[in-house]
């Protein structure tokens, strides 16, 4: 059992199965070079099984949500580890001068429960029998993200022109393991 303190309070949990407070986060380089690789890659040996697929996180980062104030950690999947980095969202629109252009690459995001539903709506076959290709881009999603170069800024957009963005901002914080 591991968790986490939010700045804004929060304690953040990875108990539950699915974890409300554990996301997924894939840049579109790293899903293409892995269905590159295995081009039938099923969506849980990606996402969970790093025996089986160890392509994603060699380096074992853990993403971690706070449903509460929107705030995003990055951190090494070790005991009493520091947070690498945060991002927090920005209230309002899109800060001035930030504009999304080719350079900034798209991410993949999705919650532990988009995970699950996705393999309990492929009914009991399992969870193993769900492509990770048919997860990514198959799914409807309420936005689409992109990160910048510089890895500073995150900005989420749909259909709708609604836009908001996450900011870098860095913050050590001890992530304790019970």
């Amino acid at each position: 059992m591991a968790n986490l303190g939010c700045y804004c309070g929060t304690t953040l949990y990875d108990t539950g199965t699915p974890s409300q407070n554990r996301i997924h986060i894939y840049t579109e380089s790293e899903i293409q070079a892995s269905l590159k690789l295995v081009p039938k890659l099923k969506f849980w040996d990606f996402t969970y099984d790093s025996e089986k697929f160890p392509v994603k996180n060699e380096n074992q980062i853990e993403y971690w949500y706070c449903t509460d104030c929107g705030r995003v950690y990055v951190v090494p999947h070790k005991p009493n580890a520091l947070t690498l980095w945060v991002y927090e969202k920005l209230p309002g629109n899109i800060p001035d001068g930030v504009r999304v252009d080719k350079s900034w690459e798209r991410l993949h995001i999705f919650t532990d429960t988009e995970g699950y539903d996705a393999a309990e709506a492929n009914n009991c076959a399992g969870y193993d029998t769900v492509m990770l290709e048919d997860f990514i881009y198959r799914r409807p999603r309420k936005f689409v993200y992109f990160i910048s170069p510089d890895e500073k800024y995150v900005v989420a957009q749909n259909a709708a022109d609604k836009t908001f963005a996450f900011a870098y901002e860095r913050k050590p914080i001890t992530r304790k393991q019970k």
